[in-house]
């Protein structure tokens, strides 16, 4: 099945209204910001995240699941299981790891094989 980024895939995803602090598009991965506001993520930022399911514009509200399977966008090949992290400007990557072999910033599991630059499926809650 085709999907757009920013798609609800179950009715058991958990979904929040938050406030926009820039301009966010449907299906871009989102961060809490030091002011409350939520940004689209940049480059492998801070938790916690989310995906926005609507598009919303600075100081606008905007509904984001913060758990369970939404459809995003990616920058590079992912396998079904891998843990994702940010990265470009909203999209997803495989995440990395440190010396210790801990995942850097990790946002959710891929839920199927997805191509580089393509929209799939990911579990947002099932990472500690």
């Amino acid at each position: 099945m085709a999907y757009e980024a920013g798609e609800i895939v179950n009715d058991r995803a958990i979904v929040q209204v938050v406030v926009a602090g820039t301009t966010i598009t449907k299906g871009q991965v989102v961060n809490r910001q030091l002011d409350n506001k939520w940004d689209p993520v940049v480059d492998a930022g801070q938790g916690p995240f989310g995906v926005a399911i609507e598009a919303a514009v600075d100081t606008e509200e905007v509904r984001i699941v913060v758990e369970g399977e939404v459809t995003v966008l990616t920058d590079e090949a992912i396998k079904l299981g891998q843990i994702v992290d940010a990265a470009t400007t909203g999209a997803v990557g495989v995440a990395g790891v440190d010396a210790s072999g801990n995942y850097v910033k990790p946002v959710a599991r891929a839920m199927e094989d997805i191509g580089s630059a393509a929209v799939g499926i990911i579990k947002l809650g099932l990472i500690s």
